[in-house]
């Protein structure tokens, strides 16, 4: 797999690699199944556990997918 390796933070600069998958799935942390809404496929409520900024970018965010779905 592609990973974006940073090379320096001041200034910001990035180098393209490689990973070995197995090594890369060792880390995953998979999201908790009550916050992906099936109808939308989208975050639900449920973030809101996670942090209010969370919560808000959820909702931010249904609201504009509804607002397209029109």
């Amino acid at each position: 797999m592609t990973t974006t390796n940073r090379a320096s933070t001041a200034p910001y600069t990035a180098t393209c690699g490689t990973a070995s998958l197995d090594a890369v799935a060792v880390e995953a942390k998979p999201t908790p199944l009550e916050f992906i809404d099936k109808e939308n496929l989208y975050v639900t409520d449920a973030t809101s556990r996670i942090s209010p900024t969370a919560r808000r970018r959820a909702s931010e965010l249904r609201q504009t997918l509804l607002i397209r779905r029109v």
